[in-house]
């Protein structure tokens, strides 16, 4: 019975998204006028504690680190899509990655892929880590409430290929760079064992996710936009393999001579087992305010996990449409450019353009056509 839901869940989707296209593009056939084709690419990447390519690769160098740091992310997707009145429709790809750890965890990770001692102290271990890879199809209404706002539903259907989910915990303590004692607790679900480094089938999940988006035109000079992007989600993997064992050197033997002899023993058990994956909900809310014909000011608010990153935007308007500006993150201290010419719209800002001591990185890439 089970193995028949299991296999219901990626026809029920595929068959709704397949249903729906037909029926824009059905409905749409009569006329090509109001059509819009589009290309997007949205990337956003915030470390802390490490560098934006300390925090991607699998080497750390060290670049940038802070000390106090605690949380990271980013969010990768494009998508090709085409819009016709209330209607959009897009296939998409996405890169999501949202790790939060103790400043102890990171001193300690910092430590060892640089050969550096460590200074004798005890230690908080605290990582927990929600990352996925997938691919999609999003369909999309907007409905006019009244002429001056807007109401926008979004569902995807992802077909995701990657997850890793899981959780350390526990303490250590160094004495002249030794470890002396230490307890550790190990619980995750991988398509890629980023502990171990074993290699296993890997399975494919399915899912769903919605976003919600409000844009209200207030008056003639300010306007609020407030989003809630996977603001429910649900990826249904069916035998993830997954990974439960803890570390002790709490069991000591003594022997003879009288030495105490303290080994780390670690035990554990990998097994396969359906899973359900939620991806973090992201947050955005925008004001703009146009000071004259020709200048704009806004404020932007994104959240997601513990991280609440705001920048101020200043745009100048050009009598034919085109809009250039630029930008300020206040948390990372990000400068950036925003332009919009005939059917580019383009945003970027860092703090640094050396990926090995950027911290923070946003692109914005799209492409607009009209007929």
């Amino acid at each position: 019975m089970l193995e028949n839901i299991n296999l219901i869940k990626p026809r029920i989707l595929s068959g709704a998204f397949a249903l729906f296209a037909a029926a824009i593009f059905t409905a749409s056939s009569a006329g090509a006028s109001g059509w819009s084709l589009y290309s997007e690419f949205d990337s956003i990447t915030f470390s802390e504690s490490f560098s934006i390519y300390d925090a991607l690769a699998d080497q750390v160098e060290g670049g940038g680190f802070a000390q106090n740091g605690n949380n990271g992310f980013t969010h990768n997707q494009f998508e090709i899509g085409a819009r016709k009145g209330p209607w959009d429709l897009a296939v998409l790809t996405r890169y999501d990655y949202l790790a939060e750890y103790s400043s102890d965890a990171a001193s300690l990770l910092l430590a060892s892929e640089l050969g550096l001692p460590v200074p004798s102290d005890d230690f908080d271990i605290f990582a927990e880590l929600n990352h996925s890879k997938s691919h999609g199809i999003r369909l999309g209404y907007h409905f006019d409430v009244t002429p001056d706002l807007t109401l926008t539903g979004r569902l995807s259907g992802l077909l995701a290929y990657g997850v890793v989910e899981g959780q350390l915990s526990g303490d250590l303590s160094f004495t002249d760079a030794e470890l002396e004692t230490g307890d550790l607790e190990l619980d995750y679900v991988f398509t890629t064992d980023i502990v171990f480094g074993r290699d296993f089938d890997k399975p494919m999940g399915y899912g769903t996710s919605f976003d919600a988006i409000a844009h209200w035109r207030a008056n003639e000079k300010l306007s609020l936009e407030a989003a809630a992007y996977d603001v429910f989600s649900r990826i249904w993997w069916d035998d993830l393999p997954r990974t439960a064992a803890d570390a002790t050197t709490a069991i000591s033997r003594l022997q003879d001579n009288g030495i105490l002899i303290v080994r780390p023993t670690i035990n554990g058990q990998n097994f396969f087992e359906d899973f359900t994956q939620r991806l973090e909900a992201r947050y955005a809310a925008k004001v703009d305010y146009k000071l004259s014909p020709k200048w704009s000011v806004s404020q932007d608010i994104f959240s997601l996990g513990r991280n609440q990153l705001t920048e101020t935007e200043v745009n100048y308007h050009f009598p034919s449409g085109h809009k250039l500006g630029g930008s300020y993150e206040w948390v990372s201290g990000a400068a950036g450019i925003n332009l919009v010419w005939k059917a580019l719209n383009l945003e970027f800002a860092t703090d640094s353009l050396n990926p090995k001591n950027a911290r923070y990185a946003k692109l914005k890439l799209g492409l607009v056509k009209r007929f």
